[in-house]
């Protein structure tokens, strides 16, 4: 007879082996692959989410002025994009690319700038959207549309400006002094310095290390771009599962509503009837008993059966009728053996 889905499913699970049963160095390797995944995918899919949510534009100034890769682009204060490269092009002008999010959109009259985020001199690109021309990706805001907190002009100019005799000096010794007063003491900025140094060691000596580490994320982030496409169709195939699934939520929460009523009714049924299935239970468990204690007997009764059934066939399995041989059949064989009538006696 076939097997049922259920008894098919027990052979499988006794067919699986246990933990103990099995490779621990396979079990190690697969685990470590698992893990190697999940560390690929918490670096790569933040950098996909980004290049898919984000476009390039890229903008003209006079010098970096400390912008580099990675610095935010801020537009009215809030954080909308990234810079991704800051390059020297033609003219000595200094070429910085920058992704923004699709939703903010820039005109032809747009203005950016380089502004001064922290005090310890970290930078930011300020876009200030303007124009009712809009401005396709891959784009460039020209140089008279862009600023920088200082030029190299600035910085001559102020270095022979006639006016620095006006600097307040008492001003800036007490400030000094100020500085001298509330600095920690020595032993400790020794040790932040020597911590600091050690860092950076560190650093320097896994720096080829490092160094592959991002080639080898860059490159997936590459690919995955490359197939920006797809992943966009499985995201949004991902979401008309969803919609499936909450479309047939009723229809699974009917369901459960019903086998929680059947379960109901058979705890009740079972409840009601409960003088007459116990009785039955008792009777089905001493049958149980009683041929359990005589499972040898029947056995032996079995075996003493069949031969019993082979001769009887001999007998009376030509027709209507039992086979006998006469008229021997009725004179013990120890008569005939004197009678020399049979051979073969001993």
């Amino acid at each position: 007879m076939p097997m049922s889905k259920r008894e098919e499913f027990k052979e499988k699970l006794l067919e699986l082996k246990s933990f103990r049963e099995r490779d621990p160095f396979r079990m190690g390797l697969y685990g470590v692959a698992v893990f190697a995944v999940f560390v690929a995918l918490s670096i790569v899919v933040p950098q996909v989410v980004f290049y898919v949510q984000t476009g390039t534009y890229h903008a003209e100034f006079a010098n970096a002025s400390g912008l580099k890769p990675g610095d935010q682009v801020f537009i009215a204060g809030i954080p909308s994009g990234r810079v991704s490269k800051v390059e020297l092009g033609e003219d000595n002008k200094v070429i910085a690319t920058f992704r923004l999010d699709t939703q903010r959109e820039l005109g032809d009259s747009t203005k950016a700038g380089v502004r001064v985020q922290t005090v310890l001199g970290k930078r930011y690109l300020d876009i200030k959207p303007s124009g009712t021309l809009m401005m396709d990706y891959g784009s460039t805001i020209p140089l008279s549309h862009t600023s920088v907190p200082f030029t190299l002009d600035d910085l001559g100019r102020a270095a022979t400006d006639p006016n620095r005799d006006e600097l307040d000096i008492d001003a800036i010794r007490t400030m000094i002094a100020t500085l001298n007063k509330n600095m920690p003491e020595p032993d400790l900025t020794s040790q932040t310095l020597t911590g600091v140094a050690a860092v950076s060691k560190a650093l320097g000596e896994r720096s080829q290390q490092i160094k592959s580490l991002l080639t080898g994320t860059q490159q997936v982030t590459g690919a995955l771009v490359e197939q920006q496409d797809t992943l966009v169709a499985l995201v949004r195939d991902a979401d008309l599962i969803v919609k499936v699934l909450n479309e047939r939520r009723e229809t699974v929460r009917s369901l459960l509503n019903q086998l929680a009523t059947l379960s109901t009714q058979l705890n009740s049924f079972s409840k009601e009837n409960k003088d007459q299935i116990d009785p039955l239970l008792t009777r089905l468990h001493t049958l149980t008993n009683t041929l359990n204690e005589n499972d040898k007997n029947l056995g032996d009764w079995l075996t003493q059966l069949a031969g019993f059934t082979k001769s009887y066939g001999n007998i009376a399995g030509n027709g209507p009728w039992f086979d006998g041989t006469s008229p021997t059949v009725i004179i013990p064989d120890n008569m005939l053996c004197q009678a020399h009538l049979i051979k073969g006696c001993s």
